[in-house]
């Protein structure tokens, strides 16, 4: 054997990890910029009564003030009375992401939001939105890692990552009378967030990957080789059954053994992607499309008159023009049991599938029915 193979045995090769999936996961919007600002306007607006909008403001309000520019006055910045806006509109009607406006003390807080888009906005026009004394208004570029500022984006701007709001939010705590909805709104919501900030972060499977790629790519091209001769064996035993020929369709896991030409609408499966897995099987199916397909109700009750049909497993797929009417697996307990599989293929057919699919091929022809189309 391959040395490179034997050495990837011997290591301890990590699991994949589990990612859970949320909401937002499963609508596709965890990525939307749009559907992010959404969540934390809806959190900062007192008017929307989530119990939350104090404990928002106050973390955001926590980061800007550690990261304030030398040329701020933290005593200035502080807003009282303040309304949220989302896609705020400058005199230039450029759009910004968040913004809280405390127009009595003539306070803001200018919030551009990024998640894997560069940060190229017009921010000097962002920044001109609100006539309000210079150091009373402060920009936040909300981030997803931490990002350089500069020029004039530096004097007027903070960055602030997302991970490190949602954790200044958690380390406060939420409120003890918050209602269940928006506990799990918000959950849900920083766990979006945790998975976003890691995303460019390599896990432990992608680092043992790139430390043992040579002996991984030689484990896969072994996989590559072992999928190889699965699919020799299955086009050796299509050839030792009269008519039968391999389809040359290309699927993952499975090929298909087919009769004659054209092609007839009753023919096998051998679903081999279980033995790939690791689940020691391969499993034998007598499909039906097209006409075939078509009768298969009238097929199933033939074999249940005299009880066949319950001596196999029952087919597991039914789609619009084909199905699986039975089938019955090969266990494999020892590799070694692959050796000569084309023999063993041709013998649980010839001895469990042959007979039924020509009994089902006369009942087609006894309908007018032909066997191909």
């Amino acid at each position: 054997m391959n040395q490179d193979l034997i050495d990837i045995l011997m290591l301890d090769i990590p699991s994949p990890e589990s990612q859970m999936m949320g909401f937002l996961e499963i609508a596709g919007k965890a990525h939307s910029e749009n559907v992010n600002s959404n969540v934390y306007a809806y959190f900062l607006d007192s008017a929307n009564e989530s119990g939350c909008s104090d404990l928002f403001y106050q973390a955001l309000m926590d980061l800007i003030l550690e990261k304030l520019p030398v040329n701020k006055d933290p005593d200035k910045l502080g807003l009282e009375d303040y309304r949220v806006y989302r896609e705020y509109a400058s005199e230039n009607g450029n759009r910004i992401d968040i913004v809280l406006d405390d127009p009595a003390n003539e306070q803001a807080i200018i919030i551009e939001n990024k998640i894997y888009h560069i940060p190229i906005n017009p921010f000097d026009d962002y920044w001109a939105a609100f006539s309000y004394p210079e150091d009373q208004k402060v920009g936040v570029l909300l981030t997803l890692h931490p990002t350089p500022l500069d020029g004039s984006l530096a004097e007027h701007f903070v960055n602030i990552t997302h991970q490190e709001w949602v954790n200044r939010i958690q380390s406060m705590g939420l409120p003890s009378g918050l209602d269940t909805r928006h506990y799990i709104y918000l959950n849900d919501f920083f766990h979006t967030i945790e998975e976003l900030s890691k995303s460019d972060t390599m896990n432990e499977q992608a680092e043992f990957f790139f430390k043992h790629h040579k002996k991984i790519l030689n484990a896969i091209a072994c996989r590559d080789q072992a999928i190889q001769y699965l699919q020799d064996q299955i086009e050796t035993a299509a050839q030792g059954l009269e008519g039968g020929w391999m389809s040359d369709l290309k699927r993952d896991g499975f090929r298909y053994i087919q009769f004659n030409s054209p092609v007839e609408d009753i023919y096998y499966t051998v679903y081999f992607k279980d033995l790939l897995e690791g689940e020691k099987k391969i499993t034998i199916i007598l499909d039906t499309w097209k006409q075939a397909h078509a009768l298969r109700d009238e097929f199933m009750a033939l074999l249940k008159e005299d009880g066949r049909y319950d001596s196999f497993q029952p087919g597991w797929n039914n789609s619009a023009r084909s199905s699986h009417l039975i089938a019955e697996n090969i266990e494999i307990e020892e590799a070694e049991q692959l050796n000569g599989l084309d023999s063993a293929i041709t013998a649980l057919i010839n001895t469990r599938f042959e007979g039924i699919r020509r009994e089902l091929n006369e009942y087609m022809l006894s309908k007018g029915l032909k066997l191909s189309n």
